[in-house]
């Protein structure tokens, strides 16, 4: 389990994301819409997608569906860390 974190966590800082898709990756990492994102962050619905687009590309994901999952699996080994403590 900690090689797939660490795949995980290696390539999120290997995409070198601003600061504000960092918070863009944060908040949809907890299930947050691009709307509901762009309402926390006080920023235009289009910033927050581009900001998404962004982090798709920097990962070098294909898309949205692929962005989801790569959400998943991230939040997925966060949390086996955490427990495993």
């Amino acid at each position: 389990m900690k090689d797939l974190s660490d795949y995980y966590r290696k390539r999120l800082l290997d995409a070198d994301l601003t600061f504000q898709e960092m918070k863009v990756f944060d908040l949809s990492k907890e299930g947050m819409s691009c709307k509901d994102i762009s309402r926390e962050l006080v920023i235009s619905y289009e910033t927050t997608k581009r900001h998404r687009k962004n982090i798709i590309q920097k990962l070098g994901l294909s898309g949205k569906t692929a962005f989801r999952k790569f959400l998943f699996q991230y939040k997925e080994e966060e949390t086996m860390l955490l427990l495993a403590g």
